[in-house]
């Protein structure tokens, strides 16, 4: 602790700070004042420009933003304040009058003190007055948006659709719905009244109709909908695809209603207009390109037979970047004959893109592991462990990888190319890839025609092999309709058998349904309420079992597989216990018992047994080692 007299040195010091600076508001009183009348001056030029604007957007009905109304708000209170400080006549410019009212030290140090802090604020709000806009568009009364009103009688019929669909629309697990019915019975007015009844009852933020005739292009339903939802798209953000895209996924929730459509509106694969697409077209490919004249003209007729699709763009221009002015010239050529195959529900010419992104995939692994993902069903998280098991056990990589890890490796080097090529992108989470409808129905269209394959994904009948033509290679199936399995069906070359029930249900297998499916290397059931066929256990190629979300009645058959089963997956099923024949598996490298929550037996050995097994997946419930384990 200091001294008496160093302490109050301090004060001395801290004082005379404090008599000087005060002295200097009382001798610069005058000089502040003009600083902070100079200041208001400024205030008020800025305030009338923006208020000529607001008044402008008014009249133009048009709502003022937010942040515009604050700051017309704090510069009228900052102007009341200044002029209740230094008075109205001072603040334009009578500056004897200001200094005749201040008849003592305490007035003009006070008077200096405020005016020096306002002069700040006053700066810093004249700062804030500049804004890139002032007003944005009303949202169109839902009275005019939807103009139903008096035309609507509200029939006994029409009551429990309309109720029906206001349910629905308040069912947070429902996204979409559906109604149809002939020409003239009512439908249009129907959803405009269910529009404004969502509109008026706040369970949406915004309410937009687009009406989608036969023949309209997709630009015009973008600029309905940016209409209907108050917004303007801007130049430099990007397509307005990817703007509309991002405002209907910002959080909020929106209802969009596209009345008499005629054809498929795929909004995640909306076009672009011929500028923008072109742009997309020059980033993909690298504008490098542009300065050789022959082949700019030829990447020019490249991008038109995209027809403005940014799925087809980003997989044509990734397909040829960097390549060799010859390959362009190939490409066309190939585009114009391309554009003759018949995909149902696609153009021609976006199909024919696709089709040749395929074609210069560089590596046979690449086109193989495409072609796979196809027989996954639409819009899957495809999970890269499942292929991976299907590289495995059909051998698909040429490398021919010695261990289960190498395959992964492989895999994912495989599905970077394919994402770098826009024919695959990333799922909903880590580990999974997807794959745009467009580009699969084109990839399967590729591989019916090349491979043999058969997808359909919703069969209400099994399937035979055509009279004409290959037998089928692969078959993938979905189906909810499928009760029981024919019973003399000859599949000699098949590889490959995917079937899923769309829930739970039973199927009859036939004892020899496979027993004419020789070749058969991976075999995928889910969902089956199933008895495993004698059969199954004959199949001396399969290296591949997935019985997925099954009730399975007795499995001991699997043991039987003890050739060349490498993959083995249970997931999901109702299994209790694992049979000990499965302990004969001695070939297999994956057993997956993931979410098989009723299991609670292993009987002793039976992993030990199986000397290749290098990935092994159990449920988290299973804690009971210590109680199974001596059970045989």
């Amino acid at each position: 602790m200091g001294t008496p007299q160093g302490i109050i040195g301090q004060l001395g010091g801290l004082a005379f700070c404090e008599v000087v600076k005060a002295g200097n508001y009382v001798l610069h009183y005058k000089k502040n004042l003009e600083k902070l009348q100079s200041e208001m001056e400024n205030l008020d030029d800025r305030r009338e420009c923006i208020n000529i604007k607001v008044r402008e957007a008014i009249d133009g009905g048009e709502e003022i933003l937010p942040d515009v109304k604050n700051w017309q708000m704090k510069a009228d209170s900052m102007k009341i304040d200044v002029d209740q400080l230094i008075g109205p006549s001072t603040a334009r410019g009578n500056m004897h009058c200001i200094a005749c009212s201040c008849p003592n030290i305490k007035s003009r140090y006070q008077l200096s003190k405020h005016a020096e802090q306002n002069t700040q604020d006053v700066k810093e709000l004249i700062e804030k007055g500049h804004f890139d806009e002032i007003s944005r568009r009303r949202p169109p009364p839902l009275e005019l948006e939807f103009p139903s009103g008096e035309n609507y009688v509200n029939l006994d019929s029409r009551t429990p659709i309309f109720s029906n669909i206001v349910d629905a629309l308040k069912d947070s697990s429902v996204n979409m719905i559906g109604v149809h019915g002939a020409a003239g019975v009512g439908k249009t007015t129907l959803v405009m009244e269910v529009g404004k009844k969502m509109g008026h009852d706040g369970y949406f933020k915004q309410v937009s109709l687009a009406t989608v005739p036969k023949g309209l292009k997709v630009e015009d339903i973008q600029s309905q909908l940016a209409n209907g939802l108050n917004f303007n798209f801007d130049p430099n953000k990007g397509s307005k695809a990817v703007q509309l895209w991002n405002k209907l996924t910002n959080g909020d929730k929106y209802l969009i209603i596209l009345d008499d459509i005629w054809e498929k509106v795929d909004i995640k694969a909306i076009e672009l207009p011929e500028v923008e697409a072109w742009d997309l077209f020059k980033i993909k490919v690298g504008n490098s390109f542009e300065s050789q004249p022959k082949l700019n003209t030829i990447g020019r007729r490249v991008c038109d037979k995209c027809k403005g699709l940014p799925v087809a763009i980003n997989a044509i221009g990734e397909a040829l970047k960097k390549k060799p002015d010859f390959a362009w010239n190939d490409a066309l050529v190939k585009l114009e004959r391309y554009e003759l195959m018949d995909i149902e529900g696609i153009d021609a010419s976006v199909g024919a893109s696709l089709r040749l992104s395929y074609d210069l995939l560089g590596s046979s692994n690449a086109k193989s592991c495409f072609l796979l993902c196809c027989l996954f069903r639409e819009d899957a998280d495809i999970p890269i462990n499942d292929l991976t098991r299907h590289c495995l056990a059909r051998r698909l990589l040429s490398q021919n990888p010695r261990t289960l890890e190498e395959v992964r490796n492989s895999v994912c080097t495989v599905i970077d190319a394919l994402k770098s090529a826009s024919l695959l992108s990333n799922g909903s989470y880590e580990n999974v890839v997807r794959i745009h409808d467009i580009i699969r129905n084109v990839g399967i269209s590729i591989a019916r025609e090349e491979k043999a394959f058969f997808v359909e994904h919703g069969s209400l009948h099994w399937p035979e092999n055509p009279i004409h033509g290959p037998p089928y290679l692969a078959i993938s199936l979905i189906s909810g309709k499928i009760k029981a399995l024919p019973t003399e069906l000859t599949f000699p070359k098949l590889h490959t058998l995917m079937f899923e029930n769309s829930k739970l249900s039973d199927l009859e297998v036939p004892d020899e349904f496979f027993s004419k499916m020789t070749k058969l290397s991976v075999l995928i059931l889910t969902r089956m309420r199933i008895r495993l066929p004698f059969s199954l256990g004959k199949l001396a190629n399969l290296r591949m079992l997935h019985l997925i979300e099954s009730d399975l009645a007795n499995i001991a058959i699997l043991g039987d597989l003890n050739k060349n089963l490498e993959v083995l997956s249970l997931r999901g099923s109702n299994i209790e216990a694992l049979p000990p024949k499965i302990g004969q598996l001695t070939s297999l490298r994956v057993l997956d018992l993931e979410e098989c929550d009723k299991l609670n037996m292993i009987p002793r050995g039976v992993v030990s047994n199986l000397t290749n097994l290098e990935e092994l997946y159990f449920p988290d419930t299973f804690h009971k080692w210590e109680a199974t384990t001596d059970k045989k």
